[in-house]
């Protein structure tokens, strides 16, 4: 367990790439890193931007966690990052502190002493809401609060490619909430709880629903009413032990 600043260090190994064809070619070599950190505007001659490459990277299957670094902070070049499979957007220039918090939480396992490590203030944990009517969606949106980052989906296949795409992401899902019916299938015919166990996430999985006593749910964490709601109740109606930080 690495406590301290100077045992972070030690116990890290950093590679730098020139641009993107080295980079990418590392990881057709079988490169397996924890992290990595990129910039959107890369050097003139390269034929990829930053994005092109987070996405390329996502492609070969990383799981790890990839921060992009630049000094393009809007919030359409943010979002955009995200989208393309980026778990942190830091803008130039990027604090020592920063830079060791983001290694230390895609290590896992690092326990930093907060006066060594910041984490950057504006990582916000994931709610995930599963559910096949758009309005339902728009509803979460607009009312789970500022508290958390929202991420909605339409199908069980999207959220669980999505998880399964980036175990840092996954990590910072704090609670899934899924609608019972999509279509003529339920999440017990997909088999929404074992998917998400097997791409290791092991928080509350909430069942937002309004079924009887005919089907057997226990394998969620807890069946809450099916409407909107902000995040401060969904946080009062999970059992205190399966509640995530």
């Amino acid at each position: 367990m690495i406590g301290t600043e100077h045992e972070l260090l030690q116990a890290i190994k950093i590679s730098t790439y020139e641009n993107s064809t080295v980079l990418l070619k590392a990881f057709d070599d079988d490169t397996k890193p924890d992290c990595v950190v990129c910039d959107i505007d890369l050097a003139v001659n390269d034929s990829l931007d930053g994005f092109s490459v987070v996405e390329e990277i996502r492609r070969k299957q990383f799981q790890g966690a990839i921060c992009i670094h630049s000094n393009r902070s809007s919030a359409e070049d943010s979002q955009k990052g995200l989208d393309v499979g980026a778990d942190l957007i830091l803008p130039k220039p990027m604090s020592r502190a920063h830079l060791l918090g983001f290694i230390a939480s895609a290590l896992g396992k690092v326990e930093v002493a907060k006066s060594s490590v910041v984490l950057a203030a504006s990582i916000k944990p994931v709610v995930i809401v599963v559910d096949d009517d758009s309005l339902v969606l728009l509803g979460w949106e607009m009312d789970i609060g500022s508290e958390v980052e929202i991420k909605t989906f339409d199908t069980i296949n999207a959220v669980v490619e999505k998880m399964a795409s980036s175990q840092a992401f996954c990590n910072r899902v704090v609670c899934v909430i899924s609608d019972f019916w999509f279509g003529k299938e339920n999440v017990l015919d997909v088999g929404l709880v074992a998917k998400l166990r097997e791409v290791r996430y092991e928080g509350p999985i909430l069942l937002s629903s309004s079924i009887g006593n005919e089907h057997d749910v226990s394998s969620f964490t807890a069946v809450i009413p099916k409407r909107p709601m902000e995040w401060a109740r969904v946080r009062e109606l999970i059992p205190t032990s399966r509640v995530s930080d």
